[in-house]
């Protein structure tokens, strides 16, 4: 290997631990005090097996059907423990949607209070320990504490459970927080709020698609006072062209029209930034000008998904003042807690500079006469 090329794995390991780890990345939240949930609470304000939550309840999964082959096993290196009553290994059995936010749960477990992990004490039920119709039989609801058993912990926990992702958190008991998922082939499987290809944004350069973006493109937003502005696009969180992807589709009385994912959020009148699964026929949503009705909502499949990160945190898609992210019910929490990616296009440049600049002057000492330039800037 090159010596240069030695040199640009140190600095970009080097990147990496300096933007941080997971646990680190949910640190940014401490800006914003979390309130925990109180006792019986559950969020959102629905009932478990609403559409807006978790959704219906299917057919009870047995090892011997299809559906139990779908079900993810939680490894023993996971920093989550498991209190397998029944010794079967059932309670490591869920949904790769409940297994994915059980897992950012961790995270933000570990930040919270460090050296506590988190504690499953029932996942899938294969015994009918549970009412009917419970959906801890299809492996998409969890009972969880902290590993203390530190009861004055669990309304922060829910709060958790909340920002994690979980599509429905029940401070149900004193015991233990309840939180259950859609079903896997409801959601999207690329893990994050994203947009349908065809969208559009306006740009430095006119009116473009979401696949014609290119770093350093300016894409028109909305500022604080309402004004329109010009942002840079920085990079994709995600992007795929050939995956199946279930949207809400919005139809506004103007005819515009919007396809986002039901995780992703959107600017109201009514309630300012929300997933866009709350909204409700006849909310108004923040356009260029003015506010717009909705008078249409739908869910739609279609191929592919975008999801543009922006240095303001926002942008107009379709004319619509959207939030880049997802998942996290707070826009201004997301936008704290993603500063280190917004940053690193930044960061790597300066680095990427200073390397350069390091190994042009390091050649001229330990390395042959126009080595570098020879061998690499003259191709």
């Amino acid at each position: 290997m090159h010596f240069g090329k030695i040199i640009f794995l140190i600095t970009t390991v080097e990147l990496i631990k300096a933007c941080g780890s997971g646990r680190r990345f949910y640190r940014g939240s401490k800006h914003q005090k979390l309130v925990p949930l109180v006792f019986k609470q559950h969020v959102p304000n629905y009932s478990e097996q609403s559409i807006a939550a978790s959704g219906k309840f299917s057919a009870k999964v047995r090892r011997d059907s299809k559906e139990f082959q779908k079900l993810a096993f939680v490894d023993k290196s996971s920093d989550i423990i498991f209190k397998d009553n029944e010794g079967t290994g059932a309670d490591r059995l869920m949904t790769q949607r409940c297994k994915d936010k059980l897992n950012s749960l961790s995270i933000m477990v570990a930040n919270e209070w460090p050296g506590i992990k988190v504690r499953v004490i029932e996942a899938y039920d294969e015994d009918d320990q549970h009412q009917e119709e419970s959906l801890h039989y299809e492996g998409r609801a969890l009972d969880i504490t902290t590993s203390d058993i530190d009861k004055s912990k669990y309304g922060m926990l829910a709060r958790l459970a909340v920002l994690a992702g979980f599509d429905w958190v029940y401070y149900e008991s004193r015991y233990y927080v309840h939180c259950s998922c859609k079903p896997d082939d409801l959601t999207s499987t690329f893990g994050g709020g994203c947009f349908s290809l065809n969208s559009t944004v306006q740009t430095n350069y006119g009116l473009r698609t979401l696949t014609e973006l290119k770093k350093g493109d300016l894409i028109q937003t909305i500022n604080s006072d309402g004004q329109l502005i010009f942002t840079e696009f920085l990079t994709f969180l995600h992007f795929s062209v050939n995956t199946l992807t279930t949207f809400t589709k919005l139809i506004l009385e103007d005819g515009r029209k919007l396809l986002l994912t039901d995780n992703h959020l959107i600017y109201t009148r009514r309630k300012g930034m929300i997933f866009s699964r709350d909204l409700l026929i006849n909310d108004e949503l923040k356009s260029e000008k003015e506010y717009i009705k909705i008078i249409s909502i739908d869910r739609i499949n279609q191929i592919g998904y975008s999801a543009p990160l922006t240095k303001h945190g926002t942008l107009l898609v379709n004319g619509l003042w959207c939030s880049c992210y997802a998942e996290v019910f707070s826009h201004d929490l997301a936008h704290v807690s993603m500063k280190p990616i917004r940053l690193l296009p930044i960061f790597a440049e300066h680095v990427i500079n200073y390397y350069v600049w390091f190994l042009v002057h390091l050649g001229r000492f330990v390395l042959p006469e126009n080595y570098w330039f020879d061998s690499h800037f003259s191709q």
